[in-house]
């Protein structure tokens, strides 16, 4: 896993719970607990289906657990039925098990320690299966990659918002609103894909789901090119070009967004989800049989853009709200 996807978590929760906290004088201490954080997973029947591969220790600690195995199915696979199992057999969702034991463990309050879950682990990748456990506000977050669909969210605060005292409460509200946070969130994408050049082909900005009283915004694009998936035109469309005809046959690229609001204290979470998928750029309307999901060859560059997505959404409403 890329170092900058660990660090997610830790980018995140510094921004929003404003942690400054530096560890590495305990990281010995850290590290012989890691056995401790394993010796119960084996006491919990966990271990068969994860275990502990590594500890990161920095402004906080995340503790990454593995599948012994690296298919993103079978893990998909092994992580829901372990989930179902243990819900059932303790009545604790196993999410947050994994997540209060390893604050016990390691001895930290819940705002700088985290847990992640992946099916691989080479620091020249991204993992194909993905779950990060964390805490804000002390209420338990999920964030999620399955190669397809990337998920992740923003979290912001009335202390995070331009002059916003934390006396003025009631306009913070307002401004943190559902109907404020996606107006800007449709600005946002306005800006960002409304605009889209790709030669000869068309690209355009789709709404999905836009009711007034929805918590869910989603849009999509169509019929982009190098937006993802960065490539030259096949030999051939370029000796087509040379002599005037307009090919284009790069291929067709459709990204779907979700954003779904969620009210936090004064503040608000905002969950979102990309779904990148490709097609021929052959034709240039492609039918829904004919796109195909950005699966395992083009994993690493839907996760690099999805949270250059996420990041570069965080600055705007934070310069906007």
């Amino acid at each position: 896993m890329k170092k900058t996807a660990c660090l997610l978590f830790a980018l995140l929760l510094a921004a929003a719970l404003g942690a400054q906290q530096h560890f590495e004088a305990d990281r010995d201490w850290f590290w012989a607990q890691k056995n401790e954080y394993q010796r119960w997973l084996d006491f919990e029947g966990i271990s068969p289906t994860l275990y502990v591969e590594d500890l990161q220790v920095d402004t906080m600690v995340v503790v990454l657990l593995r599948f012994p195995f690296e298919h993103r199915d079978s893990a998909s696979a092994a992580w829901n039925a372990l989930r179902r199992q243990y819900l059932a057999r303790t009545g604790t969702p196993l999410e947050k098990r994994l997540f209060y034991r390893a604050a016990g463990v390691f001895d930290l309050d819940v705002d700088h320690v985290a847990v992640q879950v992946f099916n691989t682990y080479r620091p020249d990748s991204v993992p194909c299966f993905y779950r990060g456990i964390f805490a804000v506000q002390g209420e338990v977050q999920l964030d999620s990659f399955d190669c397809r669909v990337w998920q992740g969210y923003i979290a912001i605060q009335p202390p995070d918002l331009r002059k916003a005292p934390k006396t003025q409460q009631a306009g913070s509200a307002r401004r943190v609103s559902r109907a404020a946070v996606f107006g800007h969130v449709k600005n946002f994408v306005g800006q960002r894909y409304g605009g889209k050049q790709c030669q000869y082909r068309s690209p355009t900005l789709r709404w999905l789901e836009d009711a007034p009283n929805s918590d869910v915004l989603e849009c999509e694009i169509l019929n982009l090119c190098d937006e993802i998936i960065r490539e030259d035109q096949p030999k051939l469309a370029q000796v087509l070009n040379f002599f005037g005809l307009e090919q284009n046959w790069k291929k067709n690229e459709k990204i779907t967004l979700r954003f779904q609001y969620k009210p936090s204290g004064t503040g608000f979470t905002l969950d979102i989800s990309v779904d990148g998928r490709y097609g021929s750029g052959f034709y240039e309307d492609v039918g829904r049989k004919g796109y195909k999901d950005m699966e395992v060859d083009f994993a690493e560059e839907l996760a690099a853009y999805a949270r250059q997505l996420k990041n570069d959404l965080n600055a705007y409403l934070l310069e906007k709200l």
